[in-house]
């Protein structure tokens, strides 16, 4: 008498033997469930080439609310559905984000889906942990400096990457290296350029959606600024606003092919994934998903609505069109640095201020603060760790420096003895207060704690100095005098440096400034040359300043 249980065991098993992480998308149309529903890609046909990618990396830059979550959800559980002895890694911004998610988004997937839920160990089975057949599911964030330990891994996905501390999401790829597959998933709404996912983008093989004109055949990769119109508008799509859209024809607005004016009438099979680096010989693929590759659910006149709706033009083109951007206002711009730079001679008889950034290379910026509050950069200089201490005392001297700022950091010894000498020169340490300020001094203690560092220094709060030099800049209030020799180069490192929002351990969003592309060493020795401005007067009595400067009243910070 053969065992119906055997039976039904055989069978399922050779159906899953027809799947493989090649065609994931198929077994998850069959087997997963959605609000009382057989899954489908309708209207997101799109999501098939990307689910069933089997690069090493694969990443997605993507516009917000188009099921990427839900698919790479349906993901995981096929891949721990289909797979033996599998371990696999689902990642968060926060741990916060991944038991809200498991609870709201995933258990009710797996409830409405009988294969999966068979699969399901009821004994292990929590926000944490899913055993699903042989293989485990683990949801993890990135806010905590363990969280990666103690798991192996044989696929990794990391959802919303531009909001996960990097260094921890790199410490679940070291799970995977026991591994034959290693595989890795990130996706993310970009942020800003050269920066997270967009960084990331630029050692992959990039695709995106090229389309062809149903009227006349033209081949492009369509553009919202450029290719969307309104019906009687002619001005540019950014100046559309609360105030003025209702003067407007905005619910007919559509796409116009630019070659022949007519509406190119968006379709599936009218669209095409197009790589636009294939002599790279990367590994690793990276899908630009655009208003374009969503067409269905992101029409024309929903994104110029919507446009609208952000408090920020830049949230409506990371988040609606996928494209990394920054507020202007927030931002260093090239235009900032080049209009700051006058080609006169800006020294003179006046008292100066040094700021250095310290490292086997060690970056000074010079300066003054004047009377109607314009700060004057009057030299820059590179100097090998070596000559530092030499350069300096002939700086000093030859600039008539008063106070001078230095990065306490690599070389804690070189600055503590630098204070011993000079009463008026300050270490500077980032600190993680949330005070208002700027920053607070420090004097070196008459009979310290052992083991404390003592030094006369500032205690610097990194996001309030580095608003209120932009402030600085954004208000043309900076000068400084031309190097041909640095000119470049400064300019480079001064835009490295950007502003944007992250995730602290609790789940909340605040500002900070993040390093993107290069390096940043000019922008920090101007941070201390401008901080040092601020002790100039001061100098007998520093321990007069309080907090220094209050935050720039536009913005909203955290230290």
């Amino acid at each position: 008498m053969v065992d119906f249980a055997q039976h039904l065991s055989r069978i399922r098993a050779s159906t899953l033997s027809k799947f493989g992480l090649s065609n994931v998308s198929s077994w998850i149309e069959q087997n997963l469930f959605l609000e009382g529903k057989r899954f489908s890609f309708h209207n997101h046909e799109f999501q098939r080439r990307i689910l069933d990618d089997t690069s090493p990396v694969s990443m997605a830059v993507k516009v917000a609310q188009i099921g990427m979550s839900t698919i790479s959800y349906a993901h995981a559980l096929a891949c721990c559905s289909i797979m033996d002895h599998w371990g696999y890694g689902y990642v968060f911004p926060s741990s916060g984000d991944a038991q809200k998610a498991c609870a709201t988004r995933i258990n009710p997937m797996i409830a409405e889906s009988p294969e999966i839920k068979r699969l399901v160990n009821p004994d292990l089975d929590n926000t944490e942990l899913k055993q699903i057949g042989s293989s485990f599911l683990y949801f993890r964030g990135t806010k905590s400096d363990t969280a990666g330990l103690s798991i192996s891994l044989d696929f990794l996905t990391v959802d919303e990457y531009d909001r996960c501390d990097f260094d921890t999401a790199a410490q679940y790829v070291s799970r995977l290296q026991h591994k034959d597959t290693k595989m890795r998933r990130l996706f993310s709404t970009p942020t800003l350029a050269n920066y997270g996912i967009m960084k990331e983008s630029q050692t992959a093989k990039r695709w995106r959606q090229v389309a062809t004109c149903a009227c006349c055949s033209h081949k492009w990769l369509p553009d919202y600024f450029s290719d969307v119109k309104i019906p009687d508008y002619s001005n540019s799509l950014r100046e559309i606003t609360k105030q003025n859209i209702k003067d407007l024809n905005w619910t007919q607005a559509q796409w116009i092919c630019p070659k022949c004016g007519k509406d190119p009438k968006f379709h599936d099979t009218t669209l095409e994934w197009v790589c636009e680096n294939p002599e790279d010989n990367y590994q690793a693929n990276c899908w630009f998903i655009s208003p374009v590759t969503a067409h269905a659910i992101l029409t024309p006149s929903y994104l110029v609505n919507v446009s609208t709706q952000f408090n920020r033009y830049s949230e409506f083109m990371n988040q609606s069109l996928g494209i990394p951007a920054e507020e202007e206002g927030e931002a260093i711009l090239p235009s900032d640095i080049q209009r700051a730079y006058v080609q006169a001679e800006l020294s003179d008889s006046s008292l100066h201020v040094m700021g250095a950034d310290i490292g086997q290379l060690c970056h000074i910026v010079i300066g003054r603060m004047t009377h109607g509050g314009q700060f004057i950069v009057v030299h820059r200089e590179r100097v090998p760790l070596a000559n530092f201490e030499e350069r300096r005392r002939q700086l000093c001297s030859a600039y008539r420096v008063r106070v001078s700022v230095h990065d306490t950091q690599p070389e804690t010894h070189l600055i503590q003895r630098i204070t011993d000498y000079d009463p008026n020169a300050y270490g500077a340490i980032f600190t993680t207060s949330k005070s208002a300020g700027m920053f607070t001094v420090v004097n070196k203690e008459e009979d310290p704690e052992e083991g404390k560092l003592n030094m006369r220094r500032l205690n610097v709060g990194r996001t309030a100095a580095l608003d209120a030099l932009l402030a600085v800049v954004k208000a043309n209030s900076l000068i400084i005098q031309r190097q041909s020799d640095l000119d470049d180069l400064y300019e480079q490192q001064m835009l490295s440096l950007k502003r944007t929002q992250v995730f602290d351990k609790q789940g909340e969003l605040y500002y900070t400034w993040v390093k993107t592309d290069g390096e940043d060493h000019f922008h920090f020795a101007t941070l201390y040359c401008y901080l040092a401005t601020h002790l100039l007067g001061t100098v007998n009595s520093p321990g007069a300043i309080a907090a220094g400067l209050p935050l720039v009243s536009t913005f909203k910070n955290r230290t």
